[in-house]
């Protein structure tokens, strides 16, 4: 199975760093793709995709069974998580796909375009970091979708975000060194 990490990485935070090293290391995980949205998704103070796919060069060069798409920076227009995975479906055509989220975006999920198609094509691997009663959510909202979910309790909480970090650049603890070394040099994040 190939497990799709998708995110802003607005920058790459020690949290992206420990769920991919998490996932990877799961025994039915193939390998691990950080698919970082590209320009066109409008969020406050995201920096280009050359950069940001930079970051993640640094983490998926210390983290085994990972590697980086690049589907949606190279996009000319944002694209549906849903879009996303079957363009991907397409290049891996011999893999399962599975896409990770926190179980606060399962709470969301069936506001996502075309959710129901997206929970029968892939799988959906939970990371329960507050001990959410997932199981009954999913079992109440997507009953006849139950074997589509894997759900992860054994993950730590990690309290760190790419926000926090824009709010105070001088928390350096939330970021892999590496990663500090290139947000100075480049001078982003001002």
């Amino acid at each position: 199975m190939i497990v799709v990490f998708g995110g802003a990485f607005n920058p790459p935070t020690i949290a992206h760093y420990e769920v991919a090293k998490h996932v990877a290391g799961l025994p039915f995980v193939e390998q691990l793709l950080f698919v970082p949205v590209g320009d066109h998704y409008e969020k406050a103070e995201l920096i280009p995709a050359f950069h940001r796919l930079e970051m993640l060069e640094i983490l998926v060069s210390k983290l085994p069974k990972t590697s980086l798409s690049k589907i949606e920076t190279e996009s000319e227009r944002v694209l549906k998580t849903i879009e996303t995975l079957e363009q991907l479906e397409v290049e891996y055509p011999n893999s399962e796909l599975a896409f990770i989220m926190g179980a606060d975006n399962l709470y969301q999920l069936t506001n996502w375009y075309a959710y129901e198609r997206f929970i029968h094509k892939f799988k959906i691997l939970i990371l329960n970091r507050d001990m959410h009663d997932v199981h009954a959510f999913i079992k109440e909202k997507f009953a006849t979708m139950t074997e589509q979910f894997i759900v992860i309790n054994d993950f730590p909480k990690i309290n760190v975000s790419s926000s926090a970090y824009r709010a105070d650049i001088t928390r350096t603890e939330i970021l892999l060194p590496e990663v500090e070394i290139y947000i100075k040099t480049h001078g982003l994040y001002k």
